[in-house]
């Protein structure tokens, strides 16, 4: 069904199309006049008008003109009692969706009411996922909803839309690489490469072919032209992770990329123009390194630029609980076994553990309980070992020592369905359990 209005100022017509259109399942309106019609455009939610081209005091070009300024996504389709081609032209390249005439009989005035519809329609789905990838759902893979995270997501709404380069720093497993696609996907490059580099595991020997490119002949191997993956990434972003294992030769090269956005191939003397926005990422000191000559103090400040830190896990509360209902959702469903949570010991395993290799090992942990679990509850059983006699001391996870575990899964549950705006249905699948046993929740918190 859609929101359809009907302009014409013969009170024939109007009712002729609205009899078609609504035996159709269509919602209808009527103008009598342009001027009538933008009030209504102006006020009402519409899919589609149908508009006849010779009317005053506001003809139909001048409708679908202004209409179009008030609502861009509104389909029209002008209608005249003289088959003009150039009226038609000239009304399609006004933004007409199409051009008909009086005598179009029934059959094709319904097909192309459904063709305006449906691009309608599709224009509405592309930008929604658009404003997905920019908005919020650009941080979809991004578990959690603690202070220390929110802070930080903050941050990236705020540096994403520049091209200002920026400097990812944490433990290793904190999720630097997620953030850097999130920082990609909510800026203008977004449409073009995001290319990720472990400077950590490119051979000493290759780093700068790999990173810049060479010319066929200039060392042994090199059997043709190689562009590198800075032009890869052009009028992209590329994300150097591990950064602090650049060899100081391919930093002062890296500097120049920065300063001048030019690159050098191994072997050629002309210099290649790239357009890219870095993002780098270390688990490593950087000043330390520089005091210690290891690390360019330009480059530092060069990169330094705008810095990120990402809190390790033990420092993000509840979200461990949010990340293992994931995780558990996620191997579950890959290894085609139900997921209906995780018993209250393992929950406290969880919550007492102090996570040195955060989410990559939490994951690692939860992949491993699916695997090896015999139910659909996750339990304590299979635990590695360190994970079981962890320090009863270490609450970090949760951040109050004198919670309990029905508070905490309390603070949980509201939490996601905060995050999933009270979608209860949404929320539920979320958490690993049936909507009833949700309202259930709901309703001992006294929750309405």
């Amino acid at each position: 069904m859609a929101r359809i209005l009907v302009v014409d100022d013969q009170v024939s017509v109007r009712k002729t199309y609205s009899m078609i259109l609504s035996a159709n399942g269509h919602e209808v309106s009527v103008a009598r006049n342009g001027e009538e019609g933008l009030k209504l455009l102006a006020d009402e939610d519409l899919d589609l008008v149908i508009s006849d081209m010779r009317m005053e005091p506001v003809d139909g070009m001048t409708l679908l003109q202004q209409g179009k300024e008030l609502r861009p996504d509104v389909e029209f389709l002008l209608v005249t009692g003289f088959s003009s081609v150039e009226d038609g032209v000239a009304a399609m390249r006004a933004g007409a969706y199409d051009y008909i005439t009086k005598q179009t009989n029934t059959e094709e005035l319904l097909e192309l009411v459904t063709k305006a519809v449906e691009k309608r329609t599709l224009n509405s789905r592309v930008k929604m996922l658009e404003s997905r990838i920019n908005g919020p759902e650009a941080f979809g893979r991004i578990i959690g909803n603690s202070p220390a995270l929110r802070s930080v997501l903050t941050m990236v709404e705020k540096v994403a839309p520049t091209d200002t380069t920026v400097l990812l720093l944490g433990e290793s497993g904190t999720g630097k690489e997620l953030i850097a696609e999130a920082l990609h996907q909510l800026s203008n490059r977004r449409s073009r490469s995001f290319v990720p580099v472990n400077c950590g595991a490119i051979p000493p020997n290759l780093e700068e072919s790999t990173l810049f490119g060479h010319v066929k002949g200039s060392f042994t191997g090199a059997i043709a032209n190689k562009d590198g993956l800075f032009k890869e990434a052009d009028g992209g972003t590329i994300f150097l992770d591990e950064l602090g294992e650049m060899q100081l030769e391919t930093q002062a090269k890296l500097l120049r990329v920065l300063q001048q956005m030019v690159v050098y191939r191994v072997g050629d003397t002309k210099p290649t123009k790239v357009d890219v926005r870095i993002i780098a990422a270390t688990n490593r000191d950087l000043r330390k390194m520089v005091d210690e000559g290891k690390f360019r103090q330009d480059l530092y400040y060069r990169l330094n630029v705008i810095s990120v830190h990402l809190p390790p896990l033990r420092e993000r509360g509840e979200d461990v609980l949010a990340l293992t209902n994931y995780f558990g959702m996620k191997y579950s469903e890959r290894m085609n076994k139900t997921f209906q949570g995780c018993s209250p010991g393992l929950l406290e395993a969880l919550r007492k553990y102090g996570w040195p290799g955060n989410i990559r090992e939490l994951q690692n942990i939860i992949e491993r309980l699916v695997i090896l679990s015999d139910g659909p509850m996750l339990d304590e059983t299979h635990l590695p070992k360190e994970v079981l006699q962890s320090p009863s001391g270490n609450d970090g996870v949760i951040g109050a020592q004198d919670k309990t575990l029905a508070e905490v899964e309390r603070q949980y549950i509201l939490g996601m369905l905060e995050r999933y705006e009270g979608q209860k249905t949404i929320a539920a699948e979320k958490l690993g359990i049936s909507t009833t046993t949700l309202w259930r929740k709901l309703k001992e918190y006294g929750v309405n």
